[in-house]
């Protein structure tokens, strides 16, 4: 009986042994093995140690292994040389071809993992990256080598990338943050418009940090997304742009990846961080997808910033492809194919290239307008048509404030809030006052992110106090809100009502009148109100609709609230000042209607 349970015993471990050994040829990594098989690392070496044939065809196999997984790390080279990836190219030469290596050795130090990178290519970044190649390998067409010359040349301390989605800013970001950190010993910030963003940016940081045991030896601990350490003490930190976010520490370089798909009032926020810095530096880069605000405004104004413009489109970064490629019968006959051909500008991609053309013919193919194209591959900014304010009619109604001081606030003058309650976003708080002739003037615009509701109140209960407002002009859709406000209110005795604005029913009338208050010239906006200036302005209809897009809209929604006191060509409905019930009842919001409205 023994002898058979021990018989059944030696058979299991026997087929353990033979499972490990089939992981192990295709993993020579024990540890995976460990864990793909289940097998211990106590027992894994038992076994070695009372087994002789086993231990042997541990080794064999562990050899086996590496042969299978170099085989595949050859034939990805391989295949990345065909793809005239020219790192790939240069890796595969230093390794294999002794004219090569002798030829680049009687330029450069000899080329040896663990020697002192930061020692060798303090001043060769590019080269470093081309021999001592990241799992992320850089690709470096004219373009992004142009690019990245200029800002490591130290020349410029703002630079603004304009450039197409998947087009390598966020590569180029990431790398040029690397080696100023790494290299010059900069204390670095990059700011991703998203989280998604800014892990982008980290994993090709990471990449870098593990190119050769000198790098490494210079990470204090491990790296890490919020903050990577150097043992010298600069860092390299990966963030979202957020209010915290620009009240934290002040680095020497400030990238902004995605710059338009940030907060403008963010970034405006953030740029003073690198004040104090003996060696400033801002990059901003984005797709251009707002047609206003703080990148448009930037770019727009360059030279007068101290701005250096770079810019690139798809074909910079094509791949190679031939003259005669335009001329195939397939390729001419497609819908508007000249058009493209004229994007192309005659260039035929570049040798370091990696958009095929054929990718950009079936985007071409696929667009869903022109207008969409140009953003999204040719980097243009996007077209102002379905703009729902004309852009001049908005510059006209700004003003300086310190200038007009008779547009400041006049004592006794009609004074009205308008809140648009943002919930998960942005909540915006204007005050508008009426002025004579029917301007009315804006005097207050408080934008809340991630604040409670609580606090909000307390903040529009204080300028109820301070005016002696008497109306409120409430998005309807924060019902529980309005109501906190109201009996906040009730609770300070101040006669003060909230009035609901239902949108769904009176956008129409709302939009006519905010045109028509821009259009005649019946608005006033300080110009120290930028966020609302460069909504205005991105305030836009949907594609061949009437209704506006719900992006990017909160200043605007909070203006046609308190528009609502002041229509043009008629008075807005008369409500009566509210005050405290003697019975003790909680006042209700009053749900607000125009009537007549005339624009």
């Amino acid at each position: 009986m023994k002898e058979k349970r021990r018989k059944t015993v030696d058979a299991r471990i026997a087929k353990e042994k033979e499972k490990f050994l089939e992981i192990l040829e295709k993993n020579p990594v024990l540890q995976v093995v460990f864990e793909r098989s289940g097998t211990s690392k106590a027992t894994f070496y038992r076994w070695k140690s009372e087994d002789p044939e086993f231990a042997e065809k541990v080794d064999e196999t562990k050899s086996e292994g590496i042969d299978f997984i170099n085989d595949i790390a050859k034939a990805t080279i391989i295949a990345l040389i065909k793809d005239k990836n020219v790192g790939a190219t240069k890796f595969w030469l230093l390794h294999n071809d002794k004219n090569y290596k002798k030829q680049l050795n009687k330029l450069e130090e000899p080329i040896v993992y663990g020697n002192n990178l930061k020692v060798l290519y303090k001043e060769r970044p590019i080269t470093m990256h081309e021999i001592f190649p990241s799992n992320e390998i850089m690709q470096w067409p004219q373009v992004i080598k142009s690019a990245y010359a200029k800002i490591w040349s130290g020349k410029y301390s703002r630079v603004i990338i304009k450039a197409p989605r998947g087009g390598g800013k966020s590569k180029l970001l990431g790398t040029i943050g690397f080696d100023l950190w790494f290299l010059k010993n900069r204390k670095v910030v990059n700011m991703g418009g998203s989280l998604a963003q800014a892990q982008i940016v980290y994993k090709y940081f990471t990449g870098y940090c593990f190119i050769d045991p000198s790098v490494e030896s210079q990470i204090k601990g491990r790296p890490k997304i919020y903050e990577t350490m150097s043992v010298d003490g600069n860092y390299f930190s990966c963030v979202t742009a957020s209010t915290k976010q620009v009240r934290g520490p002040h680095p020497d370089v400030l990238i902004s990846d995605e710059t338009c798909e940030s907060d403008d009032e963010l970034i405006h926020a953030a740029l003073p961080m690198i004040d104090a810095s003996e060696n400033p530096l801002v990059v901003m880069a984005s797709t251009f997808h707002k047609i206003y605000g703080i990148f448009q405004e930037t770019w727009d104004n360059a030279e007068e910033r101290g701005y250096l413009r770079i810019q690139w489109d798809v074909f910079d970064i094509a791949k190679q492809f031939s003259v005669d490629f335009w001329k195939k019968p397939e390729i001419a006959k497609i819908d508007g194919i000249g058009k493209l051909i004229a994007y192309s500008k005659g260039r035929t991609g570049d040798v370091a290239g990696w958009v095929p053309i054929e990718n950009i013919i079936q985007a071409w193919k696929e667009k869903p307008t022109e207008d969409w194209f140009e953003v999204e591959y040719m980097g243009s900014r996007p077209s102002s048509a379905g703009l729902v304010l004309k852009p001049e009619d908005i510059d006209r109604a700004v003003f300086d404030s310190v200038v007009k001081k008779e547009l400041n606030y006049i004592t006794g003058a009609t004074v009205v809030i308008g809140v648009d309650w943002g919930f998960s976003s942005m909540t915006s708080v204007v005050e508008f006052m009426g002025y004579k002739d029917e301007v009315v003037v804006m005097l207050d615009n408080e934008n809340f992110r991630q604040v409670s509701s609580e606090d909000i109140i307390k903040s529009i209960v204080r300028r109820v106090k301070a005016k002696g407002i008497r109306f409120i002009y409430a998005d309807s859709a924060g019902k529980f809100e309005n109501t906190a406000l109201q009996n906040a209110l009730a609770k300070e005795k101040l006669g003060c009502a909230v009035i609901e604005v239902v949108f769904s029913k009176e956008k129409e009338g709302m939009l006519g009148n905010l045109r028509a208050h821009f259009e005649r010239g019946k608005i006033k906006i300080p110009d120290k109100f930028r966020d609302a200036y460069w909504q205005y302005k991105r305030y836009r209809y949907q594609k061949d609709s009437d209704k506006t897009i719900k992006k990017d809209d909160h200043i605007p929604d909070s203006t046609m609230c308190a528009l609502q006191h002041f229509v043009l060509g008629k008075f807005a409905r008369p409500f009566p000042t509210q005050t405290p019930p003697s019975n003790g009842e909680i006042p209700k919001p009053i749900t607000a209607g125009l009537r007549d409205k005339i624009f």
